[in-house]
Formats: structure tokens, C-alpha cells, sequence
């Protein structure tokens, strides 16, 4: 069997707090850096640094290949098809992340930990399984890397005993705002990364006009009709009020075990606590209190529509529609 690709483990809070922040160049070096911390030091030379990521010194080129033919080559242990940087951009990199991802002095990088990154980035919380990123995904390109740091976090949402089915829908709004990606660009990376991302529709009431004119009203241009054919529903030829909802979204990466997460959780709230005492903001990334909840099964849609009858609920149904799945729906409003 051919050798395994070389991964690294991920929290995709981090990714998501370093594309929020607008540093996902200086996050990407750190991963690097953790990955080349072999014998867990947390501390490694900035001058070996400097010759496994950065391109060769410009004086080893102009001589004649006779002259080199004994001397060995500045390469990257990573066995990149290319340098990471050059020297110039390292430095830069190496400034800008002073503080946030590593230390340094003269001679070496001390690296931080991922509690402490985490802390401060503003990160309340590690949800989501840690995943597998491949270290290719860090060496193809800074564009390549955002990308898998958003498709990270659908990896991470997807429970492993669940995989291929898709986890809960999100909006693209809500993706927006969680990741700091706008939509456009979500559409990119999941083509880049090869996300997939399954529709979702909801069926409601039997239609009638006021029915029809009511989620017409309320959902705009996302409702339709259909006529159960066979009888799925109940009477067959009878007519239904459906609409679409957000996607689903399958991320290509592998999913890692969460060892020691809750344990890190733990001491980042004791981290937070002494700074946050009052303080009633939303968290970081968080999405309150949303008009839709999402159940896996119709007892617990029920209980929730019942406890609050102003706003939707839905619970997976079993059929599927072009590459889509069915939700049932407790419209807000409707008795059970």
C-alpha cells in the first residue's frame, strides 16, 4: 500500500478566528512550524526555518553547476515542489504573528500553544471535531489554505457516524458571518476543496390559495408545490405547500478523536473568566437565537414547536429529492 499523506491535526474554531481576523498567512506558518516541531520542543532555530521554507540564498545560483556538484543544496524537509516564501516575506511573516502565534529573539521561535493561540484570537469555545488537514493543503497556496480552513469547518460539523448525510442546514448568510467569507467566495472554495453541498427542502401543509398566498408571503420565492403521486403523505394526487431550505455541506477532510478537547475547553473558560465577569455579549461566532430549529426526529420538533409555536421546526424526513433531502415542517404560527 502506498504511504498515507502526511496531515495534520485542526481545530476549525482556530481556522475560522484566523479568517475572521484576516490571518490566515501567519496561522498557516504556525501549523507549519508545529508540524516541523518533531520532537515537541516548541521552540525551533529561525536560521533552519529559513532554509526548509524559504527559496535558496541567490549567490548558490550564479555559480556554476561544476562548483556545486559537491556542496549540498538548500532544500525544504517538507519536500515541497516549491518554497513556501521568500526570506523577505518570512520576516513579514514573522512580524506580523509576533505575539498571537509565537515569540522569538534573536536565534529562535518559541511557538505557542494551541490554548493560547485560541485565547487570544477570542476563540470562546473548540466545537466541531477536530479534523485531519492535509499538509498539501498548507504548501498549495494561501488561497488553497483559506479554502480548506472554511471546509474545515463543515468537516468538523458532520459527526462521524453520520458521514455522507450532511449535517444540520446553515444559510449563507449565517456561513458569512461565522467565517467572514462572503458568498462568492464560499461557492469558490467548496469547488476548490470539492465540498459538497446538498439542498434541502421542507414540506408543509396540504396547499390551498390562502395556504399558498401565506408562504408565498413569508418565504418569497423559495416555495413551490408538490403533488404526492404515489401517496408518500397520505392521499395520493393530493397537492403540498413546500419550500427550499439552506444546504447541507459535506467537507472533505478526515475527522480527528477528541482527546483532551473538553479538557481544553475547561481551561480556556477559567482562561476567559476573570476578563469576562458581566459580560453578556454573544460569543464569538455564535448564532443566538435563530427563527429555525432542526430535529433529527418529530418527537423533538414537537416539543420545541410547542414551547415556541413563533417560530419553525423541522425534523429529517427519509426521502430524497435530486441529490436533496426532505425536511417536515411545523410552520410557525400552525397548531401540531
Amino acid at each position: 500500500h502506498p504511504p498515507a499523506a502526511p496531515t495534520l491535526r485542526h481545530h476549525p474554531a482556530l481556522g475560522l478566528a484566523m479568517l475572521r481576523r484576516r490571518l490566515a498567512a501567519p496561522g498557516r506558518l504556525w501549523l507549519l512550524l508545529r508540524y516541523l516541531d518533531r520532537d515537541g520542543r516548541g521552540w525551533l532555530r529561525i536560521a533552519s526555518i529559513k532554509t526548509q521554507l524559504t527559496h535558496p540564498p541567490k549567490s548558490a545560483t550564479q555559480h556554476p553547476p561544476n562548483q556545486l556538484a559537491n556542496q549540498p543544496t538548500p532544500h525544504s524537509a517538507l519536500r515541497m515542489p516549491q518554497p513556501l516564501c521568500s526570506a523577505r516575506q518570512l520576516r513579514h511573516l514573522l512580524r506580523v504573528g509576533e505575539g498571537i502565534f509565537w515569540t522569538r529573539d534573536r536565534e529562535r521561535i518559541w511557538l505557542r500553544s494551541t490554548l493560547k493561540v485560541a485565547d487570544t484570537l477570542g476563540v470562546e469555545r473548540l466545537t466541531g471535531r477536530p479534523v485531519e488537514l492535509p499538509l498539501a493543503a498548507l504548501l498549495a497556496g494561501i488561497g488553497t489554505f483559506r479554502a480548506h480552513l472554511y471546509a474545515a469547518f463543515h468537516s468538523g460539523r458532520v459527526p462521524a457516524a453520520r458521514a455522507g448525510q450532511g449535517e444540520k442546514p446553515i444559510a449563507r448568510a449565517t456561513l458569512a458571518r461565522i467565517t467572514g467569507v462572503s458568498r462568492r467566495a464560499q461557492r469558490a472554495y467548496e469547488q476548490r476543496t470539492r465540498t459538497v453541498a446538498r439542498p434541502n427542502y421542507a414540506l408543509g401543509p396540504q396547499a390551498d390559495a390562502t395556504r399558498e398566498q401565506e408562504a408565498a408571503w413569508r418565504r418569497g420565492r423559495a416555495v413551490f408545490t408538490v403533488k404526492d403521486v404515489r401517496g408518500y403523505q397520505g392521499r395520493q394526487g393530493r397537492v403540498y405547500v413546500a419550500w427550499q431550505l439552506p444546504n447541507s455541506y459535506e467537507g472533505p477532510h478526515g475527522q480527528g478523536s477528541r482527546c483532551r478537547q473538553r479538557h481544553l475547553n475547561r481551561r480556556l473558560a477559567d482562561l476567559r473568566k476573570p476578563r469576562d465577569a458581566g459580560n453578556d455579549q454573544r460569543r464569538d461566532g455564535g448564532g443566538g437565537t435563530g427563527r429555525r430549529v432542526y430535529h433529527r426526529q418529530a418527537a423533538g420538533a414537537a416539543r420545541s414547536h410547542r414551547r415556541r409555536p413563533d417560530r419553525d421546526a423541522y425534523w429529517r424526513g427519509q426521502r430524497q429529492r435530486q441529490g436533496g433531502r426532505w425536511w417536515y415542517a411545523l410552520p410557525a404560527g400552525e397548531e401540531d
